[in-house]
Protein backbone atom coordinates (compact mmCIF):
# COMPACT_ATOMS: atom_id res chain seq x y z
CA UNK A 1 0.00 0.00 0.00
CA UNK A 2 1.15 3.73 -0.84
CA UNK A 3 -0.23 7.09 -0.31
CA UNK A 4 -0.38 9.32 -3.09
CA UNK A 5 -0.52 13.27 -2.73
CA UNK A 6 -2.99 14.70 -4.96
CA UNK A 7 -3.17 18.39 -5.77
CA UNK A 8 -6.29 18.81 -7.85
CA UNK A 9 -7.18 21.86 -9.77
CA UNK A 10 -10.89 21.35 -9.91
CA UNK A 11 -13.67 20.28 -7.57
CA UNK A 12 -12.47 22.15 -3.92
CA UNK A 13 -9.00 22.20 -5.10
CA UNK A 14 -7.91 21.03 -1.84
CA UNK A 15 -4.62 18.80 -1.87
CA UNK A 16 -5.39 15.56 -0.35
CA UNK A 17 -3.78 11.72 -0.09
CA UNK A 18 -5.17 8.70 -1.32
CA UNK A 19 -4.14 5.06 -0.36
CA UNK A 20 -3.48 2.68 -3.22
CA UNK A 21 -2.03 -0.56 -4.43
CA UNK A 22 0.78 -0.38 -7.24
CA UNK A 23 -1.17 -2.71 -8.57
CA UNK A 24 -4.21 -0.47 -8.92
CA UNK A 25 -5.65 0.74 -12.00
CA UNK A 26 -4.76 4.30 -12.63
CA UNK A 27 -8.55 4.69 -13.12
CA UNK A 28 -9.49 3.23 -9.67
CA UNK A 29 -7.67 5.59 -8.31
CA UNK A 30 -8.85 8.51 -10.52
CA UNK A 31 -12.85 7.09 -9.04
CA UNK A 32 -11.60 7.63 -5.62
CA UNK A 33 -9.87 11.28 -6.22
CA UNK A 34 -12.70 12.33 -8.15
CA UNK A 35 -15.32 11.25 -5.20
CA UNK A 36 -13.01 13.09 -2.61
CA UNK A 37 -13.85 16.31 -4.81
CA UNK A 38 -16.86 15.92 -5.10
CA UNK A 39 -16.49 15.48 -8.67
CA UNK A 40 -19.93 13.70 -10.14
CA UNK A 41 -18.21 12.94 -13.66
CA UNK A 42 -15.08 11.01 -14.10
CA UNK A 43 -14.78 11.56 -17.60
CA UNK A 44 -14.70 15.38 -17.64
CA UNK A 45 -11.06 15.14 -15.08
CA UNK A 46 -7.54 13.11 -15.41
CA UNK A 47 -4.77 12.30 -13.53
CA UNK A 48 -1.49 13.33 -14.48
CA UNK A 49 2.29 13.23 -13.14
CA UNK A 50 4.75 15.01 -13.96
CA UNK A 51 3.07 17.05 -16.63
CA UNK A 52 1.93 13.69 -18.55
CA UNK A 53 -1.14 12.28 -18.45
CA UNK A 54 -1.97 9.11 -17.25
CA UNK A 55 -3.67 6.19 -19.02
CA UNK A 56 -6.71 4.76 -16.97
CA UNK A 57 -6.27 1.11 -18.31
CA UNK A 58 -2.53 0.75 -17.14
CA UNK A 59 -1.55 0.26 -13.23
CA UNK A 60 0.08 2.26 -10.63
CA UNK A 61 3.43 0.64 -10.87
CA UNK A 62 3.76 0.84 -14.66
CA UNK A 63 4.74 4.89 -13.76
CA UNK A 64 7.21 3.76 -11.24
CA UNK A 65 4.90 5.90 -8.82
CA UNK A 66 5.99 5.39 -5.19
CA UNK A 67 5.19 6.66 -1.83
CA UNK A 68 4.60 10.44 -1.57
CA UNK A 69 4.81 11.11 -5.24
CA UNK A 70 2.37 13.81 -6.15
CA UNK A 71 -0.58 13.86 -9.23
CA UNK A 72 -2.26 16.41 -10.20
CA UNK A 73 -6.02 16.25 -11.03
CA UNK A 74 -6.85 18.25 -14.01
CA UNK A 75 -10.19 19.06 -16.81
CA UNK A 76 -9.63 16.45 -19.14
CA UNK A 77 -11.41 18.82 -21.91
CA UNK A 78 -7.93 20.98 -21.32
CA UNK A 79 -6.00 18.38 -22.77
CA UNK A 80 -4.51 18.43 -25.99
CA UNK A 81 -3.19 15.05 -27.67
CA UNK A 82 -2.73 11.46 -25.79
CA UNK A 83 -0.25 12.16 -23.16
CA UNK A 84 1.12 15.69 -23.07
CA UNK A 85 0.15 18.70 -20.83
CA UNK A 86 3.84 20.54 -21.00
CA UNK A 87 1.80 23.40 -23.05
CA UNK A 88 -0.55 24.25 -20.57
CA UNK A 89 -0.89 26.27 -17.30
CA UNK A 90 -3.36 25.11 -14.71
CA UNK A 91 -3.88 27.76 -13.21
CA UNK A 92 -7.30 28.42 -12.39
CA UNK A 93 -9.10 31.41 -10.37
CA UNK A 94 -8.71 29.58 -6.29
CA UNK A 95 -11.75 28.17 -5.41
CA UNK A 96 -12.91 29.87 -2.17
CA UNK A 97 -12.58 27.90 0.85
CA UNK A 98 -14.78 25.00 1.68
CA UNK A 99 -16.17 24.16 5.52
CA UNK A 100 -14.50 20.43 6.21
CA UNK A 101 -18.07 19.51 7.12
CA UNK A 102 -19.29 20.41 3.53
CA UNK A 103 -16.77 18.57 1.48
CA UNK A 104 -17.46 15.67 3.53
CA UNK A 105 -21.05 15.78 2.62
CA UNK A 106 -20.41 16.48 -0.92
CA UNK A 107 -18.05 13.76 -1.33
CA UNK A 108 -20.19 11.38 0.62
CA UNK A 109 -23.32 12.75 -2.03
CA UNK A 110 -20.85 12.64 -5.01
CA UNK A 111 -20.74 8.66 -4.50
CA UNK A 112 -24.28 8.16 -4.00
CA UNK A 113 -25.55 9.69 -7.05
CA UNK A 114 -22.79 7.88 -9.06
CA UNK A 115 -23.92 4.73 -7.36
CA UNK A 116 -27.62 5.46 -8.02
CA UNK A 117 -26.05 6.44 -11.94
CA UNK A 118 -28.56 9.74 -11.79
CA UNK A 119 -28.09 12.23 -14.86
CA UNK A 120 -26.67 14.63 -12.44
CA UNK A 121 -23.51 16.62 -12.78
CA UNK A 122 -21.99 19.36 -10.72
CA UNK A 123 -19.45 22.03 -12.62
CA UNK A 124 -15.93 20.65 -11.68
CA UNK A 125 -15.27 24.50 -11.06
CA UNK A 126 -17.52 25.02 -8.81
CA UNK A 127 -18.80 21.91 -6.52
CA UNK A 128 -21.74 24.53 -5.61
CA UNK A 129 -23.30 24.19 -9.16
CA UNK A 130 -25.38 21.01 -10.23
CA UNK A 131 -27.38 20.19 -13.21
CA UNK A 132 -30.02 17.63 -14.02
CA UNK A 133 -32.10 16.02 -16.68
CA UNK A 134 -35.70 15.42 -16.01
CA UNK A 135 -37.17 13.10 -18.96
CA UNK A 136 -40.83 14.97 -19.25
CA UNK A 137 -43.53 12.01 -18.70
CA UNK A 138 -47.53 12.09 -19.42
CA UNK A 139 -48.44 15.26 -21.72
CA UNK A 140 -44.72 16.22 -21.35
CA UNK A 141 -43.32 12.84 -23.08
CA UNK A 142 -40.48 13.16 -25.10
CA UNK A 143 -39.08 16.70 -23.37
CA UNK A 144 -36.24 16.59 -21.86
CA UNK A 145 -35.54 19.56 -19.07
CA UNK A 146 -32.50 21.66 -17.52
CA UNK A 147 -32.75 22.32 -14.03
CA UNK A 148 -30.28 24.38 -11.97
CA UNK A 149 -29.66 23.30 -8.39
CA UNK A 150 -27.24 26.10 -6.60
CA UNK A 151 -26.20 25.04 -3.29
CA UNK A 152 -25.11 27.96 -0.61
CA UNK A 153 -21.48 27.31 1.92
CA UNK A 154 -24.29 26.90 4.57
CA UNK A 155 -25.77 23.64 2.74
CA UNK A 156 -27.11 21.14 3.69
CA UNK A 157 -28.91 23.48 6.86
CA UNK A 158 -30.23 25.70 3.91
CA UNK A 159 -32.22 24.44 1.13
CA UNK A 160 -30.23 25.35 -2.15
CA UNK A 161 -31.96 27.40 -5.40
CA UNK A 162 -33.54 24.80 -8.08
CA UNK A 163 -34.12 26.89 -11.11
CA UNK A 164 -36.33 24.67 -13.94
CA UNK A 165 -34.80 26.27 -17.10
CA UNK A 166 -36.71 24.26 -19.82
CA UNK A 167 -40.20 25.66 -21.12
CA UNK A 168 -42.54 22.94 -21.03
CA UNK A 169 -45.71 22.47 -23.59
CA UNK A 170 -48.25 22.49 -22.64
CA UNK A 171 -47.41 24.60 -18.96
CA UNK A 172 -47.08 22.21 -16.32
CA UNK A 173 -49.49 23.30 -13.47
CA UNK A 174 -46.67 23.05 -10.49
CA UNK A 175 -43.52 24.30 -12.68
CA UNK A 176 -42.64 27.85 -13.70
CA UNK A 177 -39.95 28.39 -16.09
CA UNK A 178 -40.96 31.15 -17.90
CA UNK A 179 -41.02 33.33 -15.19
CA UNK A 180 -38.53 32.20 -12.12
CA UNK A 181 -37.97 28.34 -12.79
CA UNK A 182 -40.41 27.58 -9.29
CA UNK A 183 -41.16 24.37 -8.97
CA UNK A 184 -44.25 24.20 -6.71
CA UNK A 185 -43.61 20.84 -4.31
CA UNK A 186 -44.06 21.11 -0.30
CA UNK A 187 -40.10 19.21 -0.04
CA UNK A 188 -39.13 21.57 -2.08
CA UNK A 189 -40.57 24.59 0.37
CA UNK A 190 -38.00 26.74 2.31
CA UNK A 191 -40.12 26.28 5.33
CA UNK A 192 -40.34 22.43 4.79
CA UNK A 193 -36.26 21.52 4.32
CA UNK A 194 -34.82 19.01 6.14
CA UNK A 195 -30.59 18.58 6.15
CA UNK A 196 -31.56 14.99 5.81
CA UNK A 197 -32.55 16.07 2.41
CA UNK A 198 -29.98 14.93 -0.46
CA UNK A 199 -28.96 16.41 -4.26
CA UNK A 200 -30.08 12.43 -4.83
CA UNK A 201 -33.56 13.40 -3.59
CA UNK A 202 -33.53 16.63 -4.81
CA UNK A 203 -33.81 14.74 -8.28
CA UNK A 204 -36.26 12.68 -7.12
CA UNK A 205 -38.86 15.16 -6.02
CA UNK A 206 -38.40 17.06 -9.63
CA UNK A 207 -39.54 13.40 -11.00
CA UNK A 208 -42.43 13.39 -8.77
CA UNK A 209 -43.96 16.82 -9.67
CA UNK A 210 -43.12 15.95 -13.33
CA UNK A 211 -45.17 12.63 -13.09
CA UNK A 212 -47.72 13.98 -10.68
CA UNK A 213 -48.94 17.15 -11.92
CA UNK A 214 -51.32 18.39 -9.25
CA UNK A 215 -53.69 20.76 -11.14
CA UNK A 216 -55.99 21.25 -8.21
CA UNK A 217 -53.15 23.42 -6.47
CA UNK A 218 -51.94 25.56 -8.81
CA UNK A 219 -49.57 28.65 -7.73
CA UNK A 220 -51.73 31.78 -7.64
CA UNK A 221 -52.38 33.96 -10.73
CA UNK A 222 -49.85 36.36 -11.37
CA UNK A 223 -51.87 38.44 -13.54
CA UNK A 224 -55.15 39.43 -12.02
CA UNK A 225 -57.81 39.66 -14.25
CA UNK A 226 -58.47 43.66 -14.70
CA UNK A 227 -60.96 45.33 -13.16
CA UNK A 228 -63.10 48.38 -13.57
CA UNK A 229 -64.96 50.42 -10.88
CA UNK A 230 -63.58 47.47 -8.72
CA UNK A 231 -65.81 45.14 -10.27
CA UNK A 232 -64.88 41.92 -12.47
CA UNK A 233 -64.30 42.45 -15.92
CA UNK A 234 -66.91 39.95 -17.05
CA UNK A 235 -69.62 41.91 -15.17
CA UNK A 236 -71.33 43.35 -18.19
CA UNK A 237 -74.88 43.74 -16.15
CA UNK A 238 -73.70 46.43 -14.64
CA UNK A 239 -71.99 48.37 -17.68
CA UNK A 240 -74.41 48.09 -19.64
CA UNK A 241 -77.19 49.95 -16.98
CA UNK A 242 -74.05 52.07 -16.45
CA UNK A 243 -74.81 52.91 -20.38
CA UNK A 244 -78.29 53.30 -20.56
CA UNK A 245 -78.28 56.02 -17.37
CA UNK A 246 -75.57 57.94 -18.74
CA UNK A 247 -77.36 58.04 -22.53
Amino acid sequence: MIKLVVDPTVGFATPATVECEPTDAVGTVLNKVASDQGITDVQSVSLSYNGKVLDNKKRIKEYGLRDGDTLQLVPSHRIVGESSLSSFSFSYPPVSDFPPELRERLAWETKLIRVKKLPVKNDIYNPLHWTTIIRGSGRWGGQNSTVEIYLSKRYPRVMPKIVWKTKLVPKHPNIFPETTGWVCLSSLDDKNWRPTQTIASIYEDLLYVMDHPNWHHRAPQRNPVPRYNNQPRNNGLIHRIANILRG
